[in-house]
């Protein structure tokens, strides 16, 4: 077995600082970019869905229910109770 000191060790070699500067920053704006795109899209989404919504209920409006509530009478549905036997 070959003794430990005619083995060869191989050079310790350290990033420079720069390098692990430009590593660090470089993540953080890759971050930064990922966390803006996500935002935005995120913020179209919630647009539309508003969007949607507001027509959903325009649409719930025009067709009798609404802030004065339900009138059978615009639609000529019997209320709860009246015409046919169940």
């Amino acid at each position: 077995m070959p003794s430990s000191s005619s083995q060869q060790t191989l050079p310790v070699v350290h990033a420079k600082l720069s390098t692990q500067m430009g590593i660090l920053f470089g993540f953080v704006a890759i971050f930064i970019v990922i966390l803006i795109s996500y935002s935005t899209v995120w913020w179209l989404y919630n647009k539309r869905e508003e969007r949607q919504e507001a027509q959903r209920k325009q649409d719930l409006i025009d067709r009798g229910f609404g802030p004065s509530g339900y009138s059978d009478e615009k639609k000529n549905i019997p209320a709860h109770g009246q015409g046919a036997d169940i």
